[in-house]
């Protein structure tokens, strides 16, 4: 488990037109037993500009802003149980739609339990794709100054 990222590269060949590379697992979280001195960080940016600082690359999450957007649909067959909720019912049927909406609500919380560092912001024109039975996920960063991504699903 060591692995941090991995592309596979078995089948390629220079001579012949191949497929683009994919990644065939994500990267894993930060290992906690590395421990940061923050307050090296702090005491090396006493007296500079706080507007000029740069944050180490090591405080940041190992994916991109896309892929966060995408996370938030992990979760997304809640609402289609909420949906497919037979109406026999009004009453009962209403309260459980209302709740499967506040469980899925929730669940987009655990986003941020399993990691609270900041993602790489994504450079002007890249895209990010999930794609699994159920849901095709595509964003794409339009825009740097303001940060626009723009999202198809």
């Amino acid at each position: 488990m060591d692995k941090i990222s991995s592309l596979d590269v078995s089948n390629h060949n220079s001579d012949q037109q191949s497929e683009p590379l994919e990644r065939v697992e994500l990267p894993w979280f930060k290992d906690p037993n590395v421990k940061v001195s923050i307050w090296a960080i702090i005491k090396d940016s006493i007296g500079k500009d706080i507007s000029k600082l740069s944050v180490p690359v090591y405080f940041n999450d190992p994916t991109s802003l896309l892929q966060k957007c995408a996370q938030s649909m992990e979760y997304n067959f809640i609402l289609d149980k909420a949906i497919k909720i037979d109406e026999g019912n009004k009453t009962k049927s209403a309260i459980k739609r209302l709740a499967y909406v506040s469980i899925y609500s929730i669940s987009q919380l655990t986003i941020c339990e399993r990691n609270c560092t900041k993602p790489f912001n994504p450079l002007l024109g890249e895209t990010y794709e999930y794609v699994n039975d159920d849901l095709e996920f595509l964003s794409e960063q339009v825009s740097h100054h303001p940060p626009v991504t723009a999202n198809f699903c």
